[in-house]
């Protein structure tokens, strides 16, 4: 699967959103210091496409390892909303507005996430449990993926890396060039 490096790059995507879910002043620390905004939507940007991640969690919890569960029921398109509520409750308390846009942001952040996990070369991904445990991969994969079960030599690891920061470099261009040319 991608490592955050791919994943967090789409916050630049979502930065003029997250922007405007937070604009409403009322006077939270969120909304006062011009850093400290920046790092709480920043933050919020991060949580949107890692949110799906919170699988490692469950591994380490039950002692089984952290990829034990991961891109299980926590890569559903079927816990979008699910996922999209609790983010949108969180973020609209903290920044004290915009609940409708912080649910879309939550929303398209988890799918983005589950999205490029199921272009990634590997096991695939759990798109539609609790319909079906089948795990599906698109047949055109964009990244090698990081693999958290195997002691890859350094050199895959390289090439994980590689590619991941090409994705951002191309992605972050084409996010750069609409934003000069006005189209949005």
């Amino acid at each position: 699967m991608p490592s955050p490096i791919a994943h967090c790059s789409l916050i630049l995507s979502f930065w003029k959103a997250l922007k405007e879910a937070a604009r409403q002043d009322r006077g939270d620390a969120f909304q006062r210091g011009g850093k400290m905004r920046t790092m709480g939507l920043i933050t919020a940007g991060i949580a949107a496409l890692m949110g799906p991640d919170l699988d490692l969690l469950i591994g380490i919890a039950t002692g089984e390892g952290f990829a034990a569960y991961h891109n299980t029921f926590t890569h559903s398109l079927f816990m979008v909303p699910l996922f999209a509520v609790v983010y949108a409750g969180v973020f609209h308390v903290l920044f004290r507005g915009g609940f409708a846009q912080f649910l879309r942001i939550g929303a398209a952040g988890f799918a983005c996430h589950v999205m490029l996990d199921s272009v990634t070369f590997g096991r695939g991904v759990q798109l539609f449990w609790p319909m079906l445990d089948e795990r599906f991969s698109s047949p055109v994969h964009v990244f090698r993926g990081v693999r958290h079960s195997v002691n890859a030599p350094l050199f895959e690891h390289f090439k994980t890396v590689s590619s991941e920061l090409l994705f951002v470099a191309v992605y972050g261009a084409m996010v750069f060039l609409k934003r000069r040319s006005g189209l949005h």
